[in-house]
């Protein structure tokens, strides 16, 4: 490794680089280690630090399409049009995990291309904790056989393909193996031989850790209102899919309802007359293509027509590509005009437009219950959907199945010793045709035709006076909603993208795009250097912006003085599979990783969008995420964090002070005066909830430090039962009492809901008795249910332990009566 350190603004710069052709650029704020040494003392220990993630870059591969690295050395992909490397989508991990963990049959496509899913047991409601899901080549190969023999989820692609490349007179480079034709490559042979575990109580915990954090443009009230709307039924995903585009105000209206359906039904029927037409003459070329194929994969003709072949089929793989493509926009064409024509659906989108036109009626004539002020409701609702997106980021913990060692990327490996903190999030779109129109006139001159313009639109070109400046607070906006989502899950070590900048930037003209890179750049610099957000390594690749983003960084740097409040780390490896190594790393904290998504990933909550079924352009990185981890785990018809506004964030506030300095050294510095970290440290704060002055603005404030403490205690499984009680106690003695907050207790100290549990509590001061006193019939309930069958033994022991029985009773019969007698009825 050879090393180049120049001093820029009080933070020195690290390029390094060896002779494989790894290399990195990285940011060290002089404050990154102990104020007290100086000179050759401060540079062996940055030097160490340097070498120390250096030696993580080295154990990742590099951004490699997506593929697998199967253990025969072949590239496999269910994304690629390439015979040879292609398998069934049943063989997708995020698939087989589903599945092991009891999807139902019914994966009717909620909006064209996206299969339904749904679990024949509720996953919250599961009582089985200990039950164990095994992801590795066996149950890979049982879900595949078991899943293509009961045609469910027909992948009419790889069939087809399967069918015409396994014939005897297949040319050698395409041919398909005989005994690959039904369900694909062996699985060891594609994914190895190592497996991924996790318990269902385990997958409950990361389900309860989704949280959806918006700006101040998108209040809480107003967007757990409309989110409920949009992800309510397959019948609203596709009421809002249609109508992604247009501002709200405007969805429910009666003269705009009826005028949009027509313009939609037209849109749809020219796309398919103009899709078939295409999709007629790309097929006309392959006949011959592959008759050019057959005859160079003849004799050798040496290394000349060896390169002749590669590039035929490099040229095969992109017709395949385009063909599918049409087939795709002509089949989804012809979906939407169903839906148009379709009297049943017609009377059902009516009443969703009614329900809409009453939401944006009740928030005008009372805004205030929405969260909003000053006005902001007027510009909220005149926007749509795709330029809400930004002001939204969805984070949940979770787990790759996979990790990306160098050269065998995509193996299934055992599962990871840290959650990753996924954040989903989206950059502004300027590739879809109806988005380009809405966000590129904000910030652009002029519409310039193009051949080579996305999806027949036009290429915008050149900025309107201020509109960049406008673009960068736009994205520090978005930025600011993700860091606060990273604050909350106490993240350090985050795998960053450069969001926004790939196929998002499809219609800008190519002179335009590095401005737009560098306003993307300059939010998330400006944000690291103004706050602390608990942020000690910031990993970030670039892609080909590279050299800008060491630019503008160092640009922002002189503007803030070198106020840098972390490491920044300029790489070139995967983002995901750095993720994956950084949670196996001891010395890396807390990683996370963005995860680009869709605006149905974010409205309708379908997590992932063509994650189980699409190729090509509709397989990029959220569908990748969603393949080969637990992303899916945050689908709107799994999670309920959609209807819990509790596990909305309002504002998770950085350290913006002078003295907070870098955010982590070593060891905590400055955050441990900012999040309590001891469980001594927690109950001081937690004596706060009795106060006799505590507003609710100040509980929920309290709440939050709590619950990040509860998030840094280290090993869970070594806090003792009488601590967990302590904290119960003072949380109960509050004016209201925060269940979310209580629940997170349960979970950090692992309590369980039994008459052993209850047995516990039996002292002059419990939480039971707390919350009887003040009638929390909501805390009594969690402690008395749990979310676990109740029985008789378990209702003695509360009765035997509250201060009140009769508190407890009104609560237990008021349960049963809602669910029908919950535990044989013996609450009454």
């Amino acid at each position: 490794m050879r090393c180049e350190v120049t001093d820029i603004e009080g933070v020195n710069k690290w390029t390094v680089h060896d002779e494989k052709g790894l290399a990195a650029t990285i940011y060290l704020p002089k404050a990154y280690h102990n104020n007290e040494k100086h000179g050759k003392d401060r540079e062996d220990d940055e030097r160490r630090t340097v070498e120390e993630i250096y030696e993580v870059l080295g154990e990742v591969e590099g951004f490699g399409d997506f593929r697998i690295g199967g253990r025969d050395g072949e590239r496999y992909s269910s994304r690629h049009f390439d015979p040879k490397g292609m398998f069934p989508h049943h063989k997708r991990l995020g698939h087989v995990f589903l599945s092991l963990l009891g999807r139902t049959a019914d994966v009717m496509e909620s909006v064209p291309c996206v299969p339904h899913v749904s679990l024949s047991r509720s996953l919250t409601e599961r009582t089985d904790g200990d039950t164990v899901i095994n992801i590795n080549a066996a149950t890979v190969d049982q879900v595949t056989k078991q899943d293509v023999d009961s045609d469910l989820l027909h992948d009419s692609v790889w069939s087809a393909y399967a069918k015409e490349f396994s014939q005897p007179n297949t040319p050698a480079p395409l041919r398909i193996p005989n005994e690959h034709v039904k369900y694909g490559p062996p699985a060891a042979q594609m994914y190895g031989t190592k497996s991924f575990s996790i318990t269902v109580k385990e997958l409950q915990q990361l389900e309860r850790s989704i949280r959806v954090a918006t700006s101040p443009e998108l209040p809480r009230k107003f967007y757990v209102r409309l989110v409920q709307l949009t992800t309510k039924s397959v019948q609203h995903q596709r009421f809002f899919d249609l109508r992604r585009s247009v501002p709200i105000e405007l969805i429910g209206r009666e003269d705009h309802f009826t005028g949009f359906t027509e313009k939609l039904l037209k849109l749809y029927t020219d796309r398919r007359i103009a899709a078939l037409q295409d999709l007629k003459v790309k097929q006309a070329k392959r006949p011959g293509m592959l008759r050019r194929i057959a005859e160079l994969s003849g004799p050798a003709g040496g290394p000349a027509a060896d390169d002749e072949l590669k590039r035929v089929l490099s040229d095969f793989q992109w017709l395949n590509y385009e063909i599918d493509d049409h087939a795709v926009v002509a089949r989804n064409s012809a979906v939407k005009i169903g839906w148009l024509t379709d009297p049943k659906a017609l009377a059902q989108d009516e009443k969703i437009a009614a329900a809409v036109q009453d939401l944006v009626n009740t928030v005008k004539k009372s805004p205030v219950t929405y969260g909003f002020t000053g006005g902001i409701e007027h510009s909220t609702l005149k926007k749509a959907l795709t330029e809400l997106c930004p002001d939204v980021c969805i984070s949940q913990r979770g787990y790759f199945f996979v990790n990306g060692k160098p050269g065998q990327p995509n193996q299934i490996a055992p599962r990871s010793r840290q959650p990753i903190v996924f954040l989903a999030s989206p950059g502004l779109d300027f590739c879809d045709p109806s988005t380009t129109d809405l966000e590129a006139r904000k910030y652009f001159r002029a519409q310039l035709p193009s051949e080579d313009a996305q999806n027949g639109t036009k290429k915008w070109k050149g900025f309107l006076p201020d509109a960049w400046e406008d673009l960068l607070s736009r994205v520090t906006r978005l930025y600011k909603v993700i860091f606060r989502s990273c604050l909350w899950h106490g993240v350090q070590n985050p795998s960053m993208l450069a969001m926004g900048l790939g196929v998002f930037l499809a219609n800008v003209a190519q002179e335009d795009r590095p401005k737009v890179a560098e306003a993307y750049f300059k939010a998330q610099w400006k944000l690291l250097c103004k706050d602390c957000w608990g942020i000690r390594h910031y990993f970030l690749n670039p892609v080909q912006f590279a050299g800008l983003a060491c630019g503008s960084l160092e640009e922002v740097l002189k503007e803030t003085g070198g106020d840098l409040r972390c490491a920044v780390v300029l790489h070139s490896r995967d983002v995901k599979f750095l993720a994956a190594e950084l949670a196996d790393r001891p010395n890396f904290h807390a990683p996370a990783m963005l995860n680009p998504s869709d605006c149905a990933s974010i409205w309708l909550g379908l997590m992932g969008y063509f994650w189980e079924t699409g190729r090509e352009e509709c397989f990029v990185g959220e569908e990748d995420f969603c393949s080969s981890g637990t992303g899916t785990l945050a689908l709107s018809t799994i999670t309920s964090v959609f209807g819990e506004p509790s596990r909305h964030l309002i504002d998770e506030k950085p350290v913006s002070t002078p003295a907070a300095g870098i955010a982590y050294h070593r060891r905590p510095l400055t955050t441990q005066n900012i999040i309590p970290r001891t469980v001594p440290h927690i109950l001081q704060l937690c004596k706060k909830f009795a106060g006799p002055a505590m507003t609710q603005e100040d509980h929920d404030s309290l709440a939050k430090t709590v619950s990040s403490g509860l998030r840094q205690l280290p090993s869970r499984t070594d806090l003792s039962l009488s601590a967990a009680l302590e904290i119960l106690c003072k949380i109960c003695m509050g004016r209201r009492a925060d269940l979310d907050l209580i629940k997170q207790v349960a979970e950090t100290f692992r309590l369980d809901y039994s008459g052993a549990f209850f047995a516990r509590l039996r002292n002059d001061a419990n939480p039971l008795r707390q919350a009887a006193l003040r009638g929390h019939l909501d805390v009594i309930l969690h402690f008395v249910l749990g979310g676990h069958p109740v029985t008789s033994s378990v209702y003695l022991a509360a009765l035997s332990t509250a201060h009140k029985p009769g508190c407890l009773l009104r609560a237990v019969t008021c349960y049963g009566s809602r669910s029908g007698g919950a535990g044989g009825g013996g609450g009454g």
